[in-house]
């Protein structure tokens, strides 16, 4: 099934999202290893990434473990084919972040 064109840009930013956060998480795990551990945790790869791109940020999420995860919204109309970007959004992710299926 062919994407139509503003689904192509949805799919699109949310590649870019991934690919700057993937950088962004690598850059900064590198650095906080050279740090030492109490001042590890100032270090936020998910408000950097949002900085970065100049997203607005506004909640700061964090797993059960206490560690900083991104949360994307994707407002789409009705009939506009919410399940066709959310699987394209999975394989963005598979492909662009974690790297592996």
């Amino acid at each position: 099934m062919y994407l139509k064109t503003y689904q192509v840009k949805v799919v699109s930013a949310l590649k870019a999202f991934f690919g700057k956060a993937h950088s962004t998480k690598t850059e900064i795990e590198k650095a906080s290893s050279l740090l030492p551990t109490h001042l590890r945790q100032s270090l936020n790869w998910v408000s950097a990434t949002y900085q970065s791109l100049e997203y607005p940020f506004q909640d700061h999420p964090r797993t059960g473990l206490g560690n900083p995860y991104p949360r994307v919204v994707i407002k789409v109309p009705t009939g506009g084919g919410k399940t066709l970007l959310a699987i394209e959004a999975i394989r963005e992710y598979q492909n662009s972040f974690v790297q592996r299926k």
